[in-house]
């Protein structure tokens, strides 16, 4: 069993873009900062969310499945929701907010449940460091090298950790085994663009030390 941080590449799919409008208290788009919320929190959007009109950047206009990039979490468009294989994966792990990419339907994935299966006592952390005149200080403790509860980890949708990594999604893949409930299997065998796959954790090589920083 292997478990794969998802992220994206803005340099290769590009971004989506919120709209241009007047900021709030806090100097970001009320938008971005909702996005911001959806990415962080640990509670249903549904009551609250506005349907946001997103844009694509030229670099995003070559086909992209699956959107994360830029100030986003996870996007589908609404038309890729109604045929993947990946439906019921995806409507498993989250909810689906409303939003439109260049004027068409699209949907925000929020992983608003925490399942708190980071093994804290087994992860590996190193000291982050700050030069101030000409010395090194201890800032905190940052997570290099991630550890699981395999007891508490969920195998059937993609989940998220909370604390320090709570903006972190993660999924779990079966090399060995076919299933019809593995996203990262699924996402290769359709030819998928707009993710990649980061490994931070293998099973079958519990020790090794695969970088984790973030």
């Amino acid at each position: 069993m292997q478990i794969f941080q998802i992220s994206g590449d803005a340099d290769k799919f590009g971004y989506l873009r919120t709209p241009d409008l007047p900021k709030c208290e806090s100097g970001e788009s009320p938008y971005v900062m909702q996005f911001i919320d959806c990415s962080s929190n640990e509670a249903s959007l549904k009551d609250s969310w506005r349907s946001v009109p997103l844009r694509t950047d030229a670099k995003s206009r070559r086909k992209v499945d699956i959107w994360n990039a830029g100030p986003v979490p996870l996007i589908v468009a609404d038309t890729f929701l109604q045929t993947t294989p990946l439906r019921s994966y995806i409507e498993r792990s989250c909810e689906l907010l409303p939003v439109t990419v260049d004027d068409a339907p699209a949907h925000v994935l929020n992983l608003w449940r925490t399942d708190r299966c980071l093994d804290v006592d087994g992860s590996i952390y190193h000291q982050k460091l700050e030069w101030k005149d000409g010395k090194s200080y201890p800032v905190r403790d940052m997570l290099k090298f991630l550890r699981f509860d395999l007891a508490l980890m969920p195998t059937d949708r993609l989940f998220k950790v909370g604390g320090g990594l709570r903006s972190q999604i993660f999924t779990v893949h079966f090399p060995d085994e076919e299933r019809d409930d593995d996203f990262v299997a699924i996402y290769r065998r359709e030819g998928y663009k707009g993710l990649e796959f980061v490994l931070r954790w293998d099973t079958d090589n519990p020790d090794a030390e695969i970088k984790a920083i973030f």
